[in-house]
């Protein structure tokens, strides 16, 4: 992963997204507030309960400040269902944009480059990885807002409480978030090296499903396996590189999570020869137990979860690769066969070939491009004929794509014609001469190179038909 490169694709898209919607953002923001008064007051009111209340021996003054906290509570709770009317407005659009932007790219590629295999990490992400970029996105924007809002009310309430407080909280909180930070740029390239290796397997079954009959005919089995295997082993390793990362984030967020505390309660005695009061102190402890670690550690837990997926995979949707120029300057085309589909895509003439090619004798001059006569081929003297009775003439400058399902001899055709393969029966000519193999003798048994394996493209020349 280009790790700045990707943060400045994602960024600039998600700027622009997030410029067309100030209304749901402006919403999440005030009803934010609620949560920042909420936040103040729980840690303000248990230092007043105690200083003026409970210390004092006022009890009515310290219960009705812990009323005044449970009060703030109930603000929290209203402020957060507001918050998730206004997250469902960002959070469904987004989907539905990676969604359109992942049909609108798989469709311009195909008609862009008709003759080039369907693109099977495009399933994936229309399907896994917008719910995965939908989630995480809903989460992060929950959390990194929660911890916002939260921070600057426990940051306030410090202040008011007394602002040496703060010297001793923030270093600590900075050091432990420096730390999870470092983490974050290796664990996102194992994610997306994890999602690339999840596309390849994908691309790979995908293949092998579309050709397993050829697979199986031409006994590729095991080495078709083998290549599967290494995929899955690649997914193993990389899961396991994840979790090591995963540990780290983990270390990095007990330091931001417990250091700070630790601090505070190595520094109370100091405090309370300062003259700040036993509220203040617990009135701190309480912003940092109930409030600012508890944010802190949702916002790590999903930045470093979720953060670095939602980077991962919303670069997969960012500037999408040039479409391919699939128009040519000749008349020439070149046929494509696979797995059942026959596609025709221009490309240039090469009359430098055509200018070195020798003379050929007046008969051929005027003989078609490829001839076959009741052509009759089966892969072994028992076997079901895979051609049979076949007559095709294919006249010079005509094309052909020939479609159907796997193994009803797409490719045996062409190595018939290309001369790989010796008829059972019948005559192959190509430009009037026979093709190459000798007839009568005992077909080679088909091999995965070229044929068989669905990753291949088969090429053949004739006419616009269908067999």
């Amino acid at each position: 992963m280009s790790g700045d490169g990707s943060w400045r694709r994602v960024s600039r898209e998600g700027r622009r997204f997030l410029r067309g919607r100030p209304r749901p953002l402006r919403r999440l923001a005030l009803w934010s507030l609620l949560e920042s008064a909420h936040t103040f007051l729980g840690g303000y009111a248990v230092a007043r309960a105690l200083d003026d209340g409970f210390l004092a021996g006022r009890t009515g003054t310290g219960i009705g400040w812990l009323a005044v906290a449970a009060a703030g509570a109930l603000l929290g709770a209203l402020a957060l269902r507001g918050v998730f009317g206004g997250l469902a407005d960002l959070v469904e659009p987004l989907r539905d944009a990676l969604v359109r932007r992942a049909v609108h790219r798989a469709i311009e590629r195909a008609v862009a480059d008709p003759g080039r295999a369907g693109d099977p990490g495009a399933v994936s992400r229309l399907t896994q990885q917008t719910e995965m970029a939908r989630d995480s996105f809903a989460g992060l924007v929950l959390i990194a807002r929660s911890f916002v809002f939260t921070a600057l009310g426990a940051l306030l309430g410090l202040a008011a409480l007394d602002p040496v407080l703060l010297p001793l909280v923030v270093p600590a909180l900075l050091l432990g978030t420096v730390a999870f930070l470092a983490t974050l740029r290796p664990m996102a390239r194992v994610q997306r090296a994890a999602l690339d290796a999840d596309e390849a397997l994908a691309a790979r079954t995908g293949e092998l499903a579309a050709g397993l009959r050829d697979v199986v005919a031409c006994g590729g089995g095991a080495s078709a396996g083998a290549r599967v295997e290494r995929l899955v082993a690649a997914q193993e390793r990389l899961t396991g590189r994840l979790a090591r990362w995963a540990a780290l984030r983990t270390l990095s967020l007990g330091v931001a999570g417990r250091l700070p505390v630790v601090v505070l309660l190595a520094a109370t005695p100091w405090l309370l020869g300062r003259g700040v009061s036993a509220g203040a102190v617990a009135g701190a402890l309480t912003y940092l137990l109930q409030s600012l670690l508890p944010a802190l550690d949702a916002l790590m837990t999903a930045v470093g979860a979720a953060g670095t997926r939602l980077l991962v995979v919303l670069d997969r949707f960012c500037d999408p690769e040039p479409a391919g120029t699939g128009a040519g300057t000749g008349a020439g085309t070149h046929t494509r066969t696979e797995a059942g589909t026959a596609r025709t895509t221009p490309v240039p003439a090469q009359p430098a070939q055509a200018a070195s090619a020798p003379a050929s004798a007046p008969a051929s001059a005027s003989a078609p491009a490829v001839e076959l006569h009741r052509v009759r081929f089966a892969y072994g003297p028992r076997a079901h004929p895979v051609i049979d009775g076949l007559d095709l003439v294919v006249g010079t400058g005509e094309h052909l794509a020939v479609v159907g399902p796997s193994g009803i001899g797409k490719s045996t055709l062409t190595a018939l014609i290309a001369g790989l393969l010796p008829p059972g029966r019948g005559t192959v000519r190509v430009a009037g001469a026979p093709a190459r193999g000798a007839r009568g003798t005992a077909p080679a048994a088909p091999t995965c190179a070229g044929r068989c394996c669905p990753s291949r493209r088969t090429s053949s020349p004739a006419r616009s038909a269908r067999t």
